[in-house]
């Protein structure tokens, strides 16, 4: 039970923090293209970014659960229903983003820091930035 209360807690802290509906200016990012691009973040956690062939200018940060700290680091595209959740959030017209996080186990703090710095990531990748964020 307390890996379902680190990662509600971690899940409540992002939404608490990295929810946005401000609007910055347009960076000097690329345009994106549909499909999956992967990359490792500063903080070595490895990240997943994915558009959906006509992008309604939303993000959507998936916050994965717990992961055992003997697993290795990898990117949690959990599925559901049989379809993985980014093809159901890109197929509703959203872009998608996570990360691994930079180590698996109880790392609430860090969890939450490497949500912030993926969708600075995106921010800093994509043009027009996204409108919503969530």
């Amino acid at each position: 039970m307390f890996p379902r209360a680190a990662a509600a807690l971690l899940c409540a802290a992002v939404l608490a923090g990295a929810c946005s509906d401000a609007t910055a200016p347009a960076d000097a990012g690329s345009a994106p293209t549909p499909g999956c691009q992967d990359g490792t973040l500063a903080s070595r956690g490895l990240y997943r970014l994915c558009f959906p062939a006509q992008w309604n200018g939303d993000l959507v940060v998936y916050a994965h659960g717990y992961v055992s700290p003997y697993d290795p680091v990898t990117i949690q595209d959990n599925v559901v229903g049989g379809v993985p959740v980014s093809a159901t959030v890109t197929g509703l017209g959203y872009a998608f983003a996570t990360t691994s996080y930079r180590a698996n186990g109880l790392v609430v703090a860090d969890g939450v820091e490497d949500l912030v710095e993926l969708t600075a990531k995106v921010r800093a990748l994509v043009r027009p930035d996204p409108r919503r964020t969530f």
